[in-house]
């Protein structure tokens, strides 16, 4: 990955859509929550699930101290829309000895740490998704 950390963070965080609304864009300007951010970065680098979940109580014990909780749904989904998300489930196969083959075809090479720190991001996102955008955006 080339440029810096903080870089690299701060794109990540509009390509999932901090900048669309001013609430969330809190994100990018309150300077120790945009740090906590990099530091769930530099933790998902390392690959190491306990550092990742560590980050993320983290982030979310500061939101809840500015009143901010629901924010949260943009640390699960800068983990699960990251390489360790499979591009492509390929159907399930059943086989001879009545067992189901699922394929899971990745971007890229990735380590069983990656794709646990992914799907962890992925269930806890759609666990969330739907309450905390309608705080965001203020749909009924």
């Amino acid at each position: 990955m080339d440029g810096s950390i903080y870089k690299f963070t701060k794109q990540k965080l509009c390509t999932h859509g901090v900048t669309k609304n001013n609430e969330s864009q809190i994100l990018l300007t309150d300077q120790k929550l945009f740090l906590l951010f990099v530091k769930l970065e530099r933790a998902r680098r390392l690959n190491c699930f306990d550092t990742v979940q560590f980050s993320v109580s983290q982030i979310e014990r500061y939101l809840i101290e500015i009143e901010k909780r629901h924010l949260i749904i943009f640390a699960y989904a800068y983990l699960y829309f990251t390489d360790g998300s499979p591009n492509v489930i390929e159907r399930d196969q059943k086989l001879d000895n009545g067992y189901i083959r699922r394929s899971l075809v990745f971007r890229k090479k990735v380590t069983e740490t990656e794709v646990i720190i992914a799907a962890w991001g992925g269930l806890k996102y759609q666990q969330n998704s739907y309450y905390c955008f309608k705080i965001i955006y203020g749909e009924t």
